[in-house]
């Protein structure tokens, strides 16, 4: 098992923009440099909502 190194904020941006506009894996890959699972995973990832605590039992009107 290798160790790969993790994708920045501004490579997931510029994979993403790149995908967009109609590029292929390949280009994508010889542009900047990564692995087609690199380009996958910047593809998939979707940011997490920020939540805390517990979800409300009762609704508003219950109350």
């Amino acid at each position: 098992m290798g160790h790969s190194r993790h994708c920045s904020e501004e490579q997931r941006t510029l994979i993403k923009k790149l995908i967009g506009e109609g590029k292929t894996y390949k280009e994508v890959q010889k542009m900047i440099g990564c692995s087609a699972k690199m380009i996958a995973n910047a593809l998939k990832r979707q940011p997490k909502p920020e939540r805390r605590g517990r979800k409300r039992k009762t609704t508003i009107q219950m109350d």
